[in-house]
């Protein structure tokens, strides 16, 4: 009985890695197709579940200093962490009820925080989250990708050279870890408030252009 239900476990972990490649090879994601939304998304952790205590850690300190963080990764396992690690889940793809709500989740943030190391450069899960995050640009505006080092020594090397332009802020003991909660509040709350400002100015337009919508129906 205990066999069955690791062999279940260890499917499910496979068939929501098939499921994302699957996916994956059948979208095509158009940014000049997007609009600003009108609603301000919480922030996502983007990480690898080798890497949960660690970040578990930054997480409840980004909390403290009232960051609204998306709270999926941070959920009920659906599915076990040592499962998702062998086959390149982030904690996002781990804990969501479905694929469905792993995607939603990418495209509702406004800022992706992604917590790097040997085990996120490897990992197909976090490579896609940073991509297609990425890929959620509007017209006129770039999401921004907060980068997080968490291994000592760890240097940025192929497709995260690509997709991460920013200066990582250091967790990895090289620092006074004080510095480096202060920088990476700081910047989380820079880049939501203008995610926040920005939602507002499209919600605004769009009760705007309601009305003369309205009249041409009347």
């Amino acid at each position: 009985m205990a066999n069955h239900a690791v062999a279940l476990q260890s499917y499910k972990s496979l068939s929501r890695a098939i499921e994302s490649i699957n996916w994956q090879l059948n979208t095509y994601v158009s940014k000049s197709s997007r609009n600003e939304s009108a609603e301000c998304g919480p922030v996502l952790l983007c990480y690898s579940p080798s890497n949960r205590i660690a970040v578990n850690r930054i997480a409840d300190r980004l909390k403290d200093a009232g960051i609204l963080l998306n709270s999926i990764p941070f959920g009920p396992e659906i599915i076990p962490s040592i499962d998702a690690s062998a086959t390149g889940l982030t904690m996002c793809g781990t804990n969501a009820t479905n694929h469905a709500q792993w995607v939603e989740s990418v495209e509702q943030a406004s800022v992706l925080v992604a917590f790097l190391s040997d085990s996120f450069r490897l990992s197909p899960g976090c490579r896609w989250e940073v991509e297609y995050f990425s890929g959620c640009d509007t017209n006129v505006y770039s999401k921004p990708i907060i980068p997080v080092v968490l291994q000592p020594k760890f240097k940025l090397t192929g497709w995260l050279c690509r997709l991460i332009s920013q200066h990582p802020i250091d967790f990895n003991g090289k620092r006074d870890p004080e510095a480096s909660y202060d920088a990476l509040i700081s910047q989380v709350k820079e880049f939501y408030g203008e995610a926040k400002r920005r939602a507002e100015t499209a919600a605004l337009l769009a009760a705007q252009h309601q009305p003369s919508i309205d009249c041409k129906n009347v």
